[in-house]
């Protein structure tokens, strides 16, 4: 997380893998013999890590890589949301909130609809019709599940005014 950087351990008894003794002798008495861990990033802040295990040895390929760093920022999402829910700035302990079991829930079918509404909407690719409606979301101090349902619902578009500016 300090350094903001993709770290991959593919062999933990490999004898010049020095970087966690402790962590490494407790994962291989449990099997584990590789770890990967990519940063999630929100606004140039590393907030987590995700984290991959293999029972065995070996490097991923770069497209294995590639994917990986894609997966860790798709992470980022959920966060975003508890973010601009309510409680987030209040100074309300998040970490025993209800919001933080729906981060696990793939109720978000209406986020995945909006963009492909917002993506025709404003003929852009699926990553940025996501972070538009994303940081629609920040902006009105709302989750991006409540603007998808907006959207999903036609009460909101994000197709150009007249001036050229969208929402």
């Amino acid at each position: 997380l300090a350094t903001k950087a993709l770290v991959l351990a593919p062999d933990l008894s490999a004898a010049d893998e020095s970087r966690w003794p402790a962590f490494s002798q407790a994962v291989l008495a449990h099997d584990v013999h590789a770890v990967f861990a990519s940063p999630v990033v929100i606004a140039a802040s590393s907030v987590a890590a995700l984290d991959l295990f293999r029972h065995r040895p070996g490097r991923l390929t770069p497209e294995a890589v590639a994917a990986f760093g894609h997966a860790a920022s798709l992470a980022a999402f959920p966060l975003l949301d508890l973010m601009t829910a309510s409680n987030w700035s209040t100074g309300v302990d998040v970490a025993n909130d209800a919001d933080w079991t729906s981060l696990g829930s793939l109720e978000r079918v209406e986020v995945y609809q909006a963009t492909g509404m917002v993506m025709d909407q404003l003929n852009v690719s699926p990553g940025e019709a996501l972070a538009r409606l994303r940081a629609h979301a920040f902006a009105a101090n709302r989750t991006a599940s409540e603007i998808a349902w907006d959207v999903v619902r036609r009460v909101l578009t994000f197709e150009e005014n007249p001036s050229g500016a969208t929402p």
